[in-house]
């Protein structure tokens, strides 16, 4: 992964051949380079946020926000990290699930970004509520590669 810009190689800020805007965003901080791609967006009703709040104060918040008054996108995002010859993972967003309309198209992401998962040294887990199919999602995408191979 490289932020050069110039580079003929570097997919990253530029849309591919079957995206319309790119799905990430590069950045760096010192000698590490930072990703942050984008695996869709997760539909979720709005009485789910903050499920234990006042309806009524959950609704002030969303309509103050602007927010949609019965459903929301919720994004999701990865990171991926380069720096002392390790490439790390943050998180796996829905992984691949085909059964999302908006999202799990992860392994597509990264591809489009020039990332190969043979790369990854590392994968960070870091939703821990959720850490059982966080670890499903990250084998699944590993799997999913594998047999794509």
């Amino acid at each position: 992964m490289s932020l050069d810009h110039t580079s003929p190689t570097s997919h990253l800020g530029r849309p591919m051949h079957d995206e319309l805007v790119p799905s990430r965003y590069p950045l760096k901080v010192g000698d590490i380079d930072v990703l942050v791609i984008s695996d869709g967006v997760l539909r979720l009703p709005t009485n789910v946020l903050v499920a234990t709040a006042d309806p009524a104060a959950r609704q002030a918040v969303i309509d103050q926000l602007m927010l949609p008054p019965e459903m929301l996108d919720w994004p999701l995002n990865v990171v991926v990290v380069r720096s002392g010859g390790r490439t790390i993972l943050v998180d796996t967003g829905a992984g691949v699930n085909s059964n999302l309309p908006k999202a799990g198209q992860l392994t597509h992401r990264l591809e489009a970004a020039g990332i190969d998962l043979a790369d990854l040294t590392d994968v960070v887990l870091k939703r821990l509520q959720d850490s059982a199919r966080a670890v499903q999602r990250a084998i699944a995408l590993f799997e999913h590669s594998a047999n794509e191979a």
